[in-house]
Parts: structure tokens; C-alpha cells; sequence
């Protein structure tokens, strides 16, 4: 994913929002759809769908849903662990498959905690609420 526009599409792919009006956000300025997604790395961004409709500020807005990142040699995903927020955190053996689809993997991944994949996240059907925010490696 290298545009803003490519965003609004896989942002729609999951939540089903109608793109026609949707409109990215940054501490309430509107993005172009050209921009760059590299340049959103660690801001928050708002999606709109309404139109005419600017988000709240959102510079003290955490995130509303439990999310980890996955990284792949080559692809990085968000993870939600619960969606629509409050209805439950997800079971680890959901997260293992739902990080086999999102980046793609032919077999069910063997998960990391640590860039050097040294580190083998132990799971073992406990609670995933303590990996929220953090980054999981494939």
C-alpha cells in the first residue's frame, strides 16, 4: 500500500463504509488521497464517510478497539482484537489464523516478539489483551 486512496480502499474492505465521500484525516486537516502513506507513520488517522463531516480533534483520542501489528519479511499488517470495540477480545488461535490471511502466509505463522525472531510469543490460549499496541513478528 503506497497512496492514502489505496488506504480508503482496504479501510472499506474491512468495515464495508461507502467510499464515495470518505476522506482521510490528520489532527483534523484533511489528507490528499496522492499523500504518501509513509507519512502517516505514528499519527492518528480519522476516515470520514459523511459528507462535509470533520473528525473531533485527535491528537488525545486513543485508538477505540485492542490492535497488534504483524510484520512479515516483507509485509506489516494491524491486527483489531476486537471489533466493534467492547465485544471481546479475540482467542489466540483466531489472531493466528486472521495473521495467516492478512499477510498472506501458507501456513499458520510461528510468532515472535522480537525483530530478530528469536523470541517465540507464548500465547497458549491465554488473553491477547496484553499485546495491544505492540508489534508481533512473523
Amino acid at each position: 500500500m503506497t497512496s492514502c486512496k489505496q488506504l480508503i480502499e482496504e479501510a472499506h474492505s474491512i468495515w464495508g463504509f461507502p467510499v464515495k465521500n470518505a476522506k482521510l484525516y490528520v489532527s483534523r486537516k484533511e489528507i490528499d488521497e496522492k499523500t504518501s502513506v509513509t507519512t502517516l507513520a505514528g499519527k492518528t488517522v480519522v476516515i470520514t464517510y459523511v459528507q462535509n463531516k470533520v473528525p473531533v480533534a485527535t491528537s488525545a483520542v486513543k485508538p477505540y478497539s485492542k490492535y497488534v501489528n504483524v510484520e512479515s519479511c516483507d509485509k506489516k499488517a494491524c491486527v483489531l482484537l476486537e471489533n466493534p470495540c467492547g465485544d471481546g477480545i479475540m482467542s489466540s488461535e483466531m489472531f493466528q489464523k486472521v495473521v495467516q490471511r492478512v499477510l498472506n502466509l501458507t501456513s499458520m505463522p510461528m510468532l515472535f516478539t522480537d525483530v530478530n525472531r528469536k523470541k517465540v510469543l507464548q500465547i497458549n490460549g491465554g488473553s491477547l489483551t496484553k499485546l495491544h499496541g505492540c508489534t508481533v513478528y512473523v
